[in-house]
């Protein structure tokens, strides 16, 4: 008791309800829709650098951290001619570069018709999606409210799957997170792991449990 009294006595009141506005301020901006736009010329780098002869992929979350090297793996990958995709990309937020030879728009994983958007705009230009690599997910940090970090990251997933199945996409790739193994006690996973290595009882945190239940959809999916 005296050390929670010390602690609460440590921490000016200003401070404390700034803190609390700011993780109201954080939730109300989250709680706000995505803009669904298209957000380069798509015409123009269809004409100029879309093949017949390549698949076209969507990436999912192609601003984060995840999707940027995915990006730059997949160019990598065409220069070599190891693989020559079509591709692209959609994120809530807007990517710091624009490739010339990509199809951009922002949209968001709670607006299923923003993503089914996608699909159709590719197919009436004559590059339907193929192959769909789902990369979005949500980070719990301060003020983003736990019924948000499940709608995009289990139930944003859970429409991505059927929007791609509905759509005839040949292959789907999910990233998931090796925390979904792990229980705490361990630092990393064992060698050799695969999607069959089974869950812990008890899941480290809220992400984990989201990516957990993402995982269990995917693999129902097939």
């Amino acid at each position: 008791m005296e050390l929670a009294l010390a602690a609460l006595i440590a921490v000016p009141p200003a401070v404390y309800f700034a803190g609390q506005r700011s993780q109201a301020a954080v939730a109300a901006k989250w709680a706000r829709l995505g803009e669904f736009k298209a957000l380069n010329d798509h015409a123009a780098v269809v004409e100029k650098h879309f093949s017949k002869e390549k698949g076209t992929v969507l990436l999912i979350g192609s601003s984060g951290f995840v999707g940027v090297r995915i990006q730059d793996l997949l160019v990598e990958a065409a220069a070599t001619h190891k693989a020559a995709l079509n591709l692209v990309c959609v994120d809530i937020n807007p990517p710091k570069h624009l490739r010339e030879d990509m199809v951009y728009f922002t949209g968001d994983l709670r607006e299923p018709k923003h993503i089914e958007s996608i699909y159709e705009a590719m197919k009436s230009r004559g590059f339907p999606i193929k192959g769909t690599i789902h990369l979005a997910s949500i980070i719990p940090f301060l003020g983003i409210p736990e019924s948000f970090i499940t709608r995009v990251n289990v139930d944003g997933l859970q429409d991505s799957v059927q929007m791609a199945k509905k759509h005839g996409v040949m292959g789907f790739l999910y990233t998931s997170s090796a925390t979904c193994i792990l229980d705490g006690a361990n630092d990393a996973p064992a060698d050799g792991v695969d999607e069959d290595a089974p869950y812990p009882a008890v899941n480290m945190d809220t992400y984990t449990t989201t990516k957990v239940a993402a995982e269990k959809i995917v693999s129902a999916a097939h």
